[in-house]
């Protein structure tokens, strides 16, 4: 039969919880016997609780009990000596017992402090890692601490004492008690080059693909969609014509042909690419007397990184001559099939 107590701990903090275990084991052929348990204090005093995972806690009266292992809530109530005694009795009428010592303080020092990691650790640009460290004794009564980095343009300590990798290089980390000054720990932090995943592409759609008026909202859309940097520059070749804003907000200004790019921040040699020319097209009708018309196209037969987009009259036409032609639609006039004005 086994029957035992536990705690990682062996002086407590007047009033505070502290997690205990207790263990019943059987040998096999004692099923026909029954059994029950209690607690008492052979000195002090305090309270003993189920823990929220196991229903099951003894009190100061027998009572049924099934082999298992039980976790235990015990709150100390009293400075000194305390011991708690369990005890087992069968359907024989023997008893065990087993007991726990701890020392109930008011205060528990902190002794001494140790980082869980190396001596160094590697970061990468851009991390963000609370330091993980470890008290002794655990149940140390202050566990407040300050975390200082040796280079803050390398490793800077925020106001949660997170460790942030901002430069390349190395720091040393050091943690150390509120309460004990004397206790500390130090890390050295190597700070590398993040794995960067490049923007391979972009595409370009328009927000409200039935948007009447001169201005339309595109939407630029980095691939990988896992890109290190989604970060896109909008330009026009001609802001007398049509211009865009930092958030792509694309406006019609007067006839003719400007072309719109999206170029990626970090990888500028990714530009908008265009891989339907038919369903690239973006419409935009404008306003009574003017049509926009938005098209991505190839800029030299071969390269589709840019959109061009096309401004024409529609109550002139294409044609220098008044009235000659009206545009019918985004694919040009709807009498000769020539294109709009301007283009």
């Amino acid at each position: 039969m086994v029957w035992e107590a536990s705690s990682e701990l062996s002086e407590l903090e007047l009033a505070k919880p502290v997690d205990l275990s207790l263990l019943f084991g059987t040998m096999d052929g004692a099923e026909d016997i029954g059994y029950e348990a209690l607690y008492g204090f052979g000195t002090g005093s305090g309270s003993l609780e189920a823990s929220e995972e196991n229903g099951y806690a003894p009190t100061g009266e027998y009572g049924p009990i099934d082999p298992g292992t039980y976790p235990l809530v015990f709150t100390p109530s009293e400075v000194g000596p305390q011991q708690l005694v369990f005890t087992l009795r069968d359907s024989n009428g023997q008893e065990i017992e087993a007991g726990l010592d701890f020392n109930v303080v008011e205060f528990i020092d902190v002794i001494s402090i140790t980082l869980v990691s190396q001596d160094t650790i590697k970061m990468k640009l851009g991390d963000e890692i609370p330091p993980a460290f470890t008290f002794d004794p655990p149940n140390a009564t202050d566990q407040g601490v300050t975390v200082v980095s040796s280079d803050p343009d390398i490793v800077f300590i925020d106001e949660n004492n997170v460790c942030i990798a901002v430069g390349l290089g190395t720091a040393e980390v050091t943690v150390t008690s509120v309460s004990n000054p004397e206790a500390s720990d130090t890390v050295t932090v190597v700070v590398i080059e993040a794995d960067r995943i490049p923007v391979t592409g972009i595409t370009v759609s328009q927000e409200d693909p039935e948007a009447t008026g001169t201005e339309r909202q595109l939407l630029a859309t980095v691939l990988p969609e896992e890109a290190t940097d989604p970060g896109v520059t909008w330009s026009s070749s001609d802001d007398t014509i049509a211009s865009i804003d930092d958030n792509g907000l694309l406006t019609g200004l007067s006839a003719g042909t400007a072309t719109i790019t999206a170029t990626s921040v970090s990888d500028p040699e990714n530009q908008w690419q265009c891989t339907d020319r038919d369903h690239g097209r973006i419409a935009v009708v404008g306003e009574r007397y003017r049509g926009l018309r938005i098209e991505r196209s190839d800029r030299d037969g071969n390269d589709k990184s840019a959109g061009t987009y096309r401004f024409g009259d529609r109550s002139r036409g294409h044609s220098p001559e008044r009235g000659a032609h009206n545009l019918g639609g985004i694919g040009g006039c709807d009498r000769c099939s020539r294109s709009p004005a301007g283009t």
